[in-house]
């Protein structure tokens, strides 16, 4: 009898352990598109933060975004997080979070866009039941550098799901996706005027030397 009752206890532990792991909901990928190169022609450039599949785009974690002058313009352009729901749970909604440095948080919601089947921002398919896409930022124009002074700078960034078991959040286990720019100062106008007079003196030296000979 105490065998039995032991079998018991065990195959309903095992049972809670299969239905848990089949239940709930969460985000098993996320990525950001920036588009470096201001107004215009937006040319954007797909970085993963939380990678789903075998096909793997540039991390944004670490990532060297370069330099730019001061005044310029650079956006957060594009997010897309990929979410899942079982056993009745339920995904509602999905946001990015960023911000520079030490600033405060802002966010953009994340519209969804689609049900399984769907290729992510690198290209993998999904075709699990309870799988989805979420893809439409509804800010696409989000500036990084407004606001932000001549020196090092890091963008900070991470991705949050609303559903019906809490809010999940992909964040690069608590330390956030993290790139790194330069705001370079742009020189003033007398700089300009300055190099052109040196540079015209010495024209005029190298002239008279040659002429001398």
């Amino acid at each position: 009898m105490k065998f039995m009752k032991r079998v018991i206890v065990v195959a309903a532990a095992s049972l809670s352990l299969v239905s848990s792991a089949f239940a709930g909901s969460g985000i098993f990928g996320s990525y950001v598109a920036i588009d470096a190169d201001g107004p215009g022609s937006a040319v954007l450039t797909w970085y993963g933060a939380q990678q789903a599949g075998s096909n793997q785009l540039t991390a944004f974690d670490q990532l060297n975004l370069g330099s730019f002058a001061m005044g310029s313009q650079a956006y957060i352009a594009g997010a897309e997080i990929e979410t899942y729901k079982n056993s009745g749970s339920d995904v509602t909604g999905a946001t990015l979070f960023y911000r520079v440095d030490t600033g405060a948080w802002q966010n953009a919601s994340i519209g969804f866009t689609a049900n399984s089947s769907f290729a992510n921002a690198a290209g993998n398919t999904f075709s699990g039941d309870g799988d989805q896409k979420w893809a439409q930022l509804s800010n696409t124009g989000i500036d990084f550098l407004s606001g932000v002074g001549v020196g090092q700078h890091t963008l900070q960034i991470y991705f949050g799901a609303g559903s019906t078991d809490g809010n999940h959040y992909s964040n690069n286990a608590g330390s956030n996706f993290q790139a790194n720019f330069e705001v370079a100062a742009v020189p003033e106008p007398s700089s300009y005027a300055m190099l052109g007079l040196g540079l015209a003196v010495m024209g005029m030296v190298y002239r008279r030397r040659r002429e001398q000979r």
